[in-house]
Formats: structure tokens, sequence, C-alpha cells
């Protein structure tokens, strides 16, 4: 966060009567089934993603040990899967309502996120491929279908996930200090 988003967020923090600072800045109410149930299905999928993503780096299959164009889009999906989780767990405790910084950091870009998952799994999915009909499957049949399994699911999930929160919907109202004045 750089030094002109942190004064604005200091901005949104006043003293009360009592001295104590209260965050007097916007929120971001969810509306929706239940919040706990949505964010722990959300929870869930990326823990899910973050797994399969793990297995696919842990078998040995065919262009997965030594060649780039198959590494680098899995290395991508591994990274974009922990920022989504990451992400994910810090809407959850952010409570609700959410503050306006809160909510700009995790649930106004997740959906973006998502979709860079579901590229990279894809990707993943196309490099392997193109892998295996090129030099194909140097012995490890079995790790590199179970690679394209688990990057195939990865991406339906993601899409998955994207769908579903994009049926989440935040409204956006003050703070209840902001209301009274103080």
């Amino acid at each position: 966060m750089n030094l002109r988003k942190k004064k604005d967020v200091l901005d949104d923090f006043q003293r009360n009567e009592a001295g104590e600072y209260v965050y007097v800045g916007k929120m971001h109410r969810y509306h929706g089934p239940e919040r706990k149930r949505a964010m722990r299905a959300l929870i869930l999928m990326d823990l899910l993603m973050f797994g399969l993503a793990l297995t696919g780096g842990l078998i040995r299959a065919a262009g997965v040990i030594h060649t780039l164009y198959v590494i680098i889009p899995y290395v991508l999906t591994l990274l974009f899967v922990t920022v989504t989780g990451y992400k994910c767990i810090s809407m959850y405790f952010a409570g609700d309502p959410m503050r306006d910084y809160n909510y700009k950091a995790t649930a106004e870009n997740y959906d973006i996120w998502l979709l860079a998952v579901l590229i990279t799994a894809c990707a993943a999915v196309v490099s392997e491929a193109v892998y295996v009909v090129l030099n194909g499957f140097d012995g490890y049949v079995a790790g590199t279908v179970l690679y394209f399994l688990c990057m195939a699911v990865i991406a339906l999930i993601a899409k998955t996930g994207k769908d579903f929160f994009a049926g989440m919907s935040w409204t956006e109202e003050e703070s209840e200090y902001a209301e009274k004045g103080e």
C-alpha cells in the first residue's frame, strides 16, 4: 500500500468523545445467502484448488520437471490460487459490514484473480498437451493424466467460484459513527 493510500485510510478514522479512534469511512454490507456459509464455500473451493495445485506440482508428469513452457503456467496457477485463498480468508475475517479498505483489497477484485486462475490452469493444460504431442509421455503416463486432471479441475473450480462470487453482492453504506457526526 503506497503512502497516499495509507493516508486516505487514516483519514477514515477520527476520535470520538471518549478520545478513542473510530472508523467513519464507507462500509460494504454483504447481501445474499448467509454470509458465513457463502464465505466458507469460497474458502473450501480455494483450499481444494490449492491442494490440487500442490498435487499437480508434486507428481511426476511429462514436461513438468524440466520444460519451461510447461512449468511457467503451473507456477502462475499456484501463485494465483494462493492469492485468491489469501483474499478469501481476508474477506471472511473482515466482518460484515466490511470496511472500505478491506473491501478494496479483497472483494473488489476477487473475481479478477479467479479469472487469472482459470486462464493459467487452462494454459497449464494446453502447454502439457503440447509437450505430450511433441515429446510423448516420457514414461509418466499416470502422472501426466493426473496432472491434466488436477489442472482441469482447478479451472473448473475457478469458473464455478467466479460464477458463485458474481452472485454475491455488497452495498455501500456509511459507518455508524459517520451518521452520528462523531
